[in-house]
């Protein structure tokens, strides 16, 4: 007496659907694992590069950006005029000196453990 009167080819096709379906019922154990993300030296060390390079080429637009500040705080012409150009520029060369510095000194942990010298990390 047979027990399966089923061609070769059923068969296979019966076997693999057998092995997607045990296959998917450990998807929803693998969704809930979750990897734990290490924070490694080399990681710091390329986002200070990366935080260096930036500032360097985008410490000017802290010039237009403090006009813009300085016209929101004060309706007077000469704060906006004069003093939004000044203070741009200081904190542009402040910037852009900054992230020379992070630039030069990326591989190396100065201020503790890579931490951003001016605040915001991004002028952006």
């Amino acid at each position: 007496m047979k027990l399966c009167t089923a061609s070769s080819r059923a068969k296979q096709v019966i076997g693999l659907t057998m092995v997607v379906v045990l296959l998917s019922t450990t998807l929803p154990a693998y969704a809930q694992y979750t990897v734990e993300k290490k924070d490694y030296p080399a990681k710091r060390q390329l986002s200070k590069l990366a935080r260096g390079l930036a500032n360097i080429l985008s410490g000017w637009t802290e010039i237009p950006k403090e006009i813009y500040v300085q016209s929101k705080e004060s309706d007077t012409l000469g704060r906006i005029v004069f003093a939004g150009p000044v203070v741009g520029i200081g904190k542009a060369l402040a910037r852009t000196a900054t992230g020379f510095f992070e630039t030069v000194t990326f591989f190396l942990p100065i201020p503790e453990e890579y931490a951003p010298i001016i605040e915001p990390e991004y002028v952006f």
